[in-house]
């Protein structure tokens, strides 16, 4: 028999710990693994980051700066934790480039320089991000954000140029004014497509209305442009001023599309300004003629994006209102169909009720002729008839049963319309070629109903003749009824409460039909719409057939 080591107490099993252990290793490896991958993509965003500030400083002047508009788009838009990286790779690219200038200016500011100098821009960014932590308002103040930016990454760089020893510029307020404008120029060169690509999906966002327009505005900088290029030694005002007429096309951008479009129109013409100066491949190349155009395309973008922003706005909130009457004319157009049929159900229960009432009257007069009261039984039926004129009149004003058979026209151009609307006065009707049973028998419902409510509202000036006139018309995708209805009268109007109910009742469904409505000082016009894809009344019938 052989031994066996007693187990714990309790029957816990002796692996819990070694599984514990396990555990904790692969915790720390793959805390180790996300550190590894952090270090690696930081640098390679440091290499990358240096490369393509030395690249673009060869490239830009003073007054079109485009690494202040690296610097800008990764310290406003890439994660906190990558921003060491960006300050290393800034900083070493900026040390790269005052290396070989030490034997003119101090040590001081070839070494410590590059580092302070990232460090007190990156201040600006952080305080912004600080502030503004919805979308929306980083793309309703990124103008003004960049032009701090750009002031801010100027003043700490004359400062620091100063403080430590580096290049001192004789005309000190141009060249600020100067480094300001190119920072601000620089910035928007990066951060606005990176907003415009943050803003694809906004519901205003056309894309082929703004990139139709933009081709637009191409067509109209490239003769200013080419103007400019190919006349390289004239530098003359007419040069000034084509500069400053490639500023116009992104003013129609702005009032075209918003904020879209002054984004669109001011990177275009930033660039186009650009590309008229000449790449010597100095660094501190200065181009006089092209100095003043960009100072009016930095006061330009700024009001054309703030100007730009708030047109987008008043454009979404148009088009919310839009889609909320929209919304609402569907809620009330669908009630008013739902509740036509519901009326002309009752109304035939009620007609079964009143030709039930017909037999029982009309056996109740056999039997009086049978039993000699002829008198009696004559009485019944002509009181029998009274009663079936007053239910068609009332049926009438109930659902205009009649259109399914006669058609709105047929309907109109009866007696019993005349004496249930006209009370005693003259009508005069004309109607149209067409046959208004092309149309769906919805809308010839809702056509009567309107008449009905002009007519009750035009009877507030008691008239003595109306005159209506009802015409079919096609056009395009739709189709609809044209009616017009006018008095003649002596009399001055009484406003009654029946004629403004009519008034507002008559509005409502004409709304409610996406239709025109005008009233003059003799009558109503209105114009009552429906699509071509709505069945007709005479499509309705052969499918009940």
């Amino acid at each position: 028999m052989g031994l066996e080591w007693p187990g714990p107490p309790g029957g816990a099993s002796l692996a819990a710990p070694d599984k514990d252990s396990d555990n904790t290793r692969n915790r720390e490896r793959n805390v180790g693994k996300r550190w590894g991958t952090y270090i690696a993509k930081g640098v390679a965003l440091a290499l990358l980051y240096g490369i393509a500030y030395l690249a673009l400083r060869y490239v830009s002047f003073n007054q079109w700066f485009l690494p202040a508009g690296l610097r800008a788009a990764c310290l406003l838009f890439l994660p906190y934790r990558y921003w060491p990286f960006v300050i290393l790779g800034d900083a070493s690219a900026v040390f790269y480039q005052r290396l070989p200038k030490l034997d003119q200016y101090a040590a001081t500011w070839v070494y410590v320089g590059p580092l302070l100098l990232i460090c007190s821009v990156a201040i600006a960014p952080y305080l912004a991000r600080l502030k503004l932590r919805h979308p929306d308002d980083m793309h309703f103040w990124m103008p003004l954000v960049a032009l701090l930016m750009g002031l801010w990454g100027a003043a700490f760089s004359a400062i620091f140029n100063y403080a430590l020893g580096g290049p001192r510029q004789p005309d000190g307020i141009r060249n600020f004014v100067e480094y300001v404008t190119g920072n601000f120029l620089g910035i928007l060169m990066f951060v606005l497509p990176i907003l415009i690509w943050r803003m694809r999906s906004w519901q205003t966002y056309k894309r082929s209305k703004v990139v139709r327009d933009s081709i637009i505005a191409a067509a109209l900088i490239a003769p200013l442009f080419l103007f400019v290029k190919l006349q390289p030694e004239s530098k003359s005002i007419t040069h000034q001023i084509a500069l400053l007429l490639m500023i116009l096309p992104a003013a129609y951008l702005t009032l075209s599309h918003g904020w879209h479009g002054a984004a669109v129109g001011v990177l275009m013409v930033n660039l186009s300004i650009a590309q008229t100066m000449e790449y010597a491949g100095v660094p501190r190349y200065y181009d006089d003629t092209v100095f003043l155009s960009h100072i009016g395309l930095t006061l330009s973008a700024v009001i054309f994006l703030l100007f730009g922003r708030r047109i987008t706005l008043n454009f979404e909130t148009a088009r919310k209102l839009g889609l909320a009457e929209q919304e609402a004319v569907k809620i009330s157009r669908a009630s008013i169909f739902a509740n036509e049929p519901a009326v002309r159900d009752q109304l035939i229960m009620l007609a079964s009720m009143q030709v039930l009432m017909d037999d029982e009257r009309d056996l109740l007069a056999k039997d009086l002729r049978a039993n000699g009261k002829a008198h009696a039984a004559m009485e019944l039926h002509r009181r029998g008839v009274e009663h079936r004129q007053l239910f068609q009149l009332q049926a009438l004003v109930v659902y205009p049963i009649g259109i399914e058979r006669d058609g709105l026209f047929g309907l109109l151009d009866t007696e019993m319309f005349r004496e249930s609307r006209a009370s005693g006065a003259v009508v005069d009707m004309h109607f149209g070629r067409t046959d208004p049973r092309t149309l769906s028998e919805a809308l010839q419902v809702s056509a009567y109903r309107c008449l009905c409510h002009a007519i009750d509202h035009l009877s507030d000036w008691e008239p003595s003749h109306y005159r209506l006139r009802l015409r079919v018309w096609h056009g395009g995708r739709q189709r609809g009824l044209y009616i017009a209805a006018h008095i003649t009268t002596a009399h001055a109007r009484h406003v009654s409460p029946h004629g403004e109910s009519a008034w507002l009742l008559l509005e409502a469904r004409v709304k409610a039909h996406g239709g025109l409505l005008r009233r003059g000082p003799d009558g109503i016009r209105l114009l009552l719409a429906e699509s071509l894809d709505e069945p007709s009344a005479e499509q309705e019938s052969s499918f009940a057939a």
